[in-house]
């Protein structure tokens, strides 16, 4: 596998595996004091204190007719467990998933460009779009529902399943069944595969001395792409800046809190609490950068976006434009394991005002509307009704 750190803790918007739940009827062939007892006899005589998973094991991988892939056992049953959490961010990864997993969020893979997660309604769910993918091509938007891949039908409770299927060679085509959002019409969309490695922040200065810098995800390098963005800009002449995270659907949290301490001289830039009350906090280090600031958000805002956005909103260092953002408030932890990943939901995070955004999302100080179709043809360009208020909001300051 590629991953090195035992554990660390990240804040993402992913797919969740849910392994099949299995019900039948079993019928004992051996009457009273048949193999069960026999197998469990030979457990209690070694001397072993196994729990009533372990016996289930060595009775399947002993009493099944026919030859048992143990390690295909425990797989299912790791699965199984985090399937019986009902958590959209609780998985677990075979190693092949892991490191898909991990090329994900690193910001290369190869596929159509969509975050998805499962709805309340059980199907999966568009997050976002990648900026300049496939399915930002196509006009794929957050809250879209996908509901085939090549006719096969996508379920919510396989959201791994799902993007595998999207997933491909370069070049190859895939038909996906879109309900839309905004019209509720389904329509068929064929999108061509194709490697997508992101370039998480672009800038660019527009009118007034105002810079712009779009973020599309806060993976390991967001913050030195950022900088090198906004010293360009700087040195363009900005005295002002609008950070765009509108569909922006998370990434690290450590990267998160290390692009909030940058606008930060003090203060609590957001803490997690675990289910025993135990806190963590995460604090500014006293530098900061001292320019008027507009973030854009928007429903495909997400996780590590919202921590950033919060944070800023909270200390009175930037101004919120958009809609409200998606709402996710939990943390998960990473821990390798032999043959595999799991990823768990550990704590939930709070904004420095203490609000948890599980659920929530935040509400922008300014609400401007606009259509995802409107969205996705204008951003960061004219016609962006959104980016315009921003402007305007700055030409005050």
């Amino acid at each position: 596998m590629k991953i090195k750190k035992s554990t660390f803790v990240i804040v993402i918007i992913i797919a969740v595996v849910a392994s099949s739940i299995l019900t039948a009827s079993f019928v004992n062939p051996f009457g009273a004091g048949g193999l069960q007892d026999v197998i469990i006899a030979r457990m209690s005589g070694s001397g072993e204190d196994l729990s009533r998973f372990n016996k289930a094991l060595y009775f399947i991988k002993e009493g099944f007719y026919e030859d048992v892939d143990e390690d295909e056992l425990t797989t299912a049953a790791i699965k199984g467990m985090t399937d019986s959490l009902h958590d959209d961010y609780s998985e677990y990864m075979t190693d092949l998933e892991a490191d898909e997993f991990m090329d994900d969020v690193s910001g290369n893979y190869t596929g159509v460009g969509l975050y998805i997660t499962r709805g309340d309604d059980g199907l999966v769910t568009v997050i976002a779009p990648l900026s300049g993918s496939p399915a930002y091509e196509a006009h794929i938007t957050t809250g879209d529902k996908l509901l085939a891949v090549d006719g096969e039908p996508l379920s919510g409770d396989d959201l791994t399943g799902a993007a595998n299927r999207m997933k491909g060679e370069v070049g190859t085509t895939v038909k996906v069944s879109v309900l839309k959002a905004d019209s509720g019409a389904t329509e068929e969309i064929e999108l061509t595969r194709a490697n997508i490695t992101i370039e998480v922040a672009e800038g660019k200065m527009l009118e007034n001395e105002i810079g712009y810098i779009a973020v599309s995800q806060f993976t390991q390098d967001m913050t030195e792409q950022f900088m090198n963005e906004l010293n360009s800009l700087r040195e363009q002449g900005a005295n002002s800046l609008i950070i765009d995270l509108r569909g922006n659907p998370g990434g690290y949290m450590d990267v998160a809190v290390q692009a909030a301490d940058l606008f930060m001289d003090e203060g609590v830039i957001t803490y997690t609490e675990d289910k025993g009350g135990k806190q963590r906090f995460y604090r500014a280090d006293g530098d900061c950068i001292d320019i008027p600031t507009v973030i854009l958000i928007n429903g495909g805002s997400a996780s590590a976006s919202e921590i950033f956005t919060s944070a800023l909103h909270d200390s009175n260092r930037a101004y919120v434009i958009g809609e409200k953002s998606y709402g996710k408030g939990v943390v998960q932890e990473v821990l390798m394991l032999d043959g595999g990943l799991l990823k768990l939901t550990t704590a939930r995070y709070f904004t420095p005002s203490g609000v948890c955004l599980n659920g929530i999302g935040i509400e922008p100080d300014l609400t401007v509307e606009m259509s995802y179709d409107d969205y996705y043809r204008y951003a960061g360009g004219d016609g962006d009704v959104q980016l315009d208020a921003a402007v305007e909001y700055l030409k005050t300051r």
